[in-house]
């Protein structure tokens, strides 16, 4: 799973690099375990988020001009500028209203990712911890220092609202200790992640240990929210990590993460949409990027999405762009596009969410073959010249929009996009990355430059676009496509494999070599992937043992080292999932 989490961060194509940070996070957090062994006593204080108490009793109590309920129900109708804009203007109403103040920004961070949105959501989170410092049921304090020790509540509250106002002072913490940890964690600052990830373990347990028959049950769901999402997240680490996670106190059982988050958003409470907005997105986004079963999470994502708190909020952009993946994992294109196209415009207020729609929206497209709607939806992902902000990464846009442009015939077209490639990335503050390391930005750029040089016949578009969908480790559709019948890809395929000649190699084995037109390598590499198992293994055989020399001479002079490095990846993952480690194959696996 980490070799497969690597992947995604190397190849990722979602806006702004968006999932690539995310799976960075996740990834920077299993590296980061021994370390919370290590500061598992340090109060949160020192990380750098402050520390204190806090109260709040009901979600929709106080003289605030909207209660967080109202809040959350707001969010729900895509008001996000209107709810933000409220919670600014009531942050005193309570340390939730705060908190919450702080999650809108946490969303647009994520999604995002511009240093700006970090270090604000931060200063946020930071806000409403203090916040809830100041308002919380007086403890004293030895009994919060055995809080950060221990874990423990260290508690004597008593009953009714002073149960509620600690139990809901803690979660507010955890929740502002959690966020600012992943903040912390994209901008580089590890040891101070690592503090307030363990603080907000802590927090969220102590919040467990006091939640009781006393507590309401709005309160109850907020608690089934933290744990349940702190278990998934542990759960998903790798194996050796996962081990070190739960010596250091965390727990990584994922069937109760799933309970306790299934029961939250079954609780009908205000904070139940995000609980089921949470399950959507493992099972819809985050289980198939992890190489997990899509028929089984496609299957449990629409089950989620038949529950009343779904239907309820069905036209919420956030619940529309989930609806619109779970649709596309379970191979329900056209009425996935449909729902992408309606919850992008319902995210018109929030342009980070827009942007991420907009993304799946294309590559429902492309997926489904429909080149030309494929190119219009990444085209919304690039801003005109002098409007927005600028990325190296609006060059893979480009890119993907001119390739799709290509392979549906509409070579003028595709031109003046790949043009803009070299364009996008020029002036972009992280330009400097396309000749430092191999990414995304840098491998679009080559390849650009090299379609560029020749005619930009539909063939040539077609091969691009498989191989792109390759590399971003989406071609599941081109497989789908060669078995469905006659079809753009098909054709393609049929004349990929009517320029070959056989050789066999030193055990035998007849694989394709090319006699004109593709180059060899690419040709192996096209095979290995989508071809049938017999030649595909063969291929890719011959792929994993070609020389330097030969892939340095790529098409059009771009490097065809990758080929062979995604040609190992792909077989050790399938030699995982036949449970091989012997033989040729395994042993040829071991060494790449």
């Amino acid at each position: 799973p980490h070799i497969r989490i690597s992947l995604c961060l190397q190849i990722s194509d979602l806006p702004h690099a968006a999932t690539k940070r995310q799976g960075t996070a996740a990834l920077r957090l299993a590296l980061l375990l021994p370390a919370l062994i290590l500061v598992a006593a340090v109060p949160a204080s020192e990380a750098g988020l402050s520390q204190g108490d806090q109260t709040m009793g009901d979600p929709g109590a106080g003289t605030c001009a909207v209660s967080c309920a109202d809040a959350v129900e707001m969010l729900m109708r895509n008001e996000f500028v209107e709810v933000e804009a409220i919670l600014a203007e009531n942050l005193e109403a309570s340390p939730r209203h705060a908190l919450l103040y702080a999650q809108v920004a946490f969303a647009r961070a994520v999604l995002s990712l511009a240093p700006h949105h970090l270090e604000d959501t931060l200063a946020r989170c930071w806000d409403a911890n203090t916040r809830a410092e100041a308002a919380a049921p007086v403890t004293t304090s030895v009994s919060v220092i055995s809080s950060y020790l221990f874990g423990s509540g260290g508690s004597e509250a008593g009953p009714g609202d002073a149960k509620n106002e600690l139990v809901n002072s803690l979660l507010v913490r955890a929740d502002a200790h959690l966020m600012g940890a992943v903040m912390q964690l994209v901008l580089g600052r590890y040891v101070r992640a690592a503090w307030n990830i363990r603080a907000g373990w802590n927090l969220y347990q102590s919040a467990s240990q006091e939640a009781n028959e006393e507590v309401s049950k709005w309160l109850l769901c907020l608690v089934d929210f933290g744990i349940g999402m702190f278990n998934l997240i542990v759960s998903l680490l790798p194996p050796t990590y996962l081990s070190i996670a739960e010596l250091a106190g965390f727990q990584g059982n994922r069937k109760e993460a799933l309970t306790l988050l299934n029961r939250s958003a079954a609780s009908e409470e205000f904070w139940a949409p995000f609980s089921c907005l949470l399950l959507l997105y493992f099972h819809g986004q985050l289980a198939p990027n992890l190489g997990m079963d899509p028929v089984l999470h496609a299957s449990a994502a629409e089950t989620l999405l038949a529950t009343p708190v779904a239907t309820k909020n069905a036209d919420s952009a956030l619940f529309g762009w989930l609806h619109g993946s779970a649709l596309k994992l379970g191979g329900r294109h056209p009425e996935a596009l449909a729902v992408f196209r309606i919850a992008r415009k319902n995210a018109a207020s929030l342009p980070a969410l827009e942007a991420q729609v907009a993304n799946d929206e294309a590559w429902c497209a492309m997926e489904n073959m429909q080149w030309v709607e494929a190119a219009a939806s990444f085209r919304l992902l690039l801003p005109p010249d002098g409007q927005g902000e600028r990325s190296a990464y609006q060059a893979v846009y480009a890119y993907e929009a001119g390739v799709a442009l290509a392979a549906a015939g509409h070579g003028g077209e595709a031109r003046e996009l790949l043009q803009e490639v070299a364009k996008r990335i020029e002036g972009a503050d992280s330009a400097d990355k396309v000749t430092s390391e191999w990414t995304p930005e840098r491998y679009v750029s080559e390849m650009a430059e090299a379609l560029l040089t020749g005619t930009l016949s539909k063939e040539e578009g077609l091969a691009a676009a498989v191989e792109m969908t390759i590399l971003w480790d989406r071609h599941h559709f081109v497989r789908r496509a060669l078995q469905a019948g006659p079809s753009d890809v098909s054709e393609w395929m049929t004349n990929l494999r009517a320029g070959l000649t056989t050789s066999k190699n030193g055990d035998g084995i007849t694989s394709g070599v090319t006699c004109g037109g593709t180059s060899r390598v690419r040709a192996l590499f096209f095979i290995s992937a989508v071809g049938e198992e017999a030649e595909a293994e063969a291929a890719l055989m011959e792929l994993v043992e070609t020389s330097d020399e030969a892939l340095l001479d790529g098409p059009g002079g771009v490097s065809g080292l990758h080929y062979r490095a995604f040609a190992k990846f792909f077989l050790g993952r399938a030699l995982r999932a036949a449970g091989s480690r012997r033989g040729r194959l395994g042993a040829r696996a071991r060494r790449g």
